[in-house]
């Protein structure tokens, strides 16, 4: 959520978290997601089901940043519309990711 001009709260897309096995610099991980975007827009890529890092029919904005816990991808839009989307297709497309990285008891 980011806030808009007049103080409004709204939706901007989701952020991803992730762990990388080996350390993935950020520049690598920004520029592969783009990269995978544009190869699937264009038609040179299969999509992947519920993939949040591409919106048929729209171009996103996806930016890569580290956490002390590994990376994040931030995928946004300027359309609320195409937020719902993102974060939708998110959530769906790595239910699993968020069992294995949930704190165990």
């Amino acid at each position: 959520m980011n806030q808009g001009a007049g103080g409004d709260l709204r939706l901007r897309g989701a952020n991803l978290h992730m762990r990388p096995t080996v350390s993935t610099p950020v520049g690598v991980l920004q520029r592969s997601l783009e990269c995978h975007e544009a190869a699937v827009t264009l038609g040179n890529a299969p999509e992947l089901p519920e993939d949040p890092y591409v919106l048929p029919g729209s171009w996103l904005d996806i930016e890569v940043s580290a956490t002390n816990e590994g990376l994040m991808a931030a995928v946004l839009t300027d359309s609320p519309d195409d937020a719902r989307r993102i974060l939708e297709r998110a959530h769906r497309f790595a239910p699993s990711a968020r069992l294995v990285l949930a704190p165990r008891p």
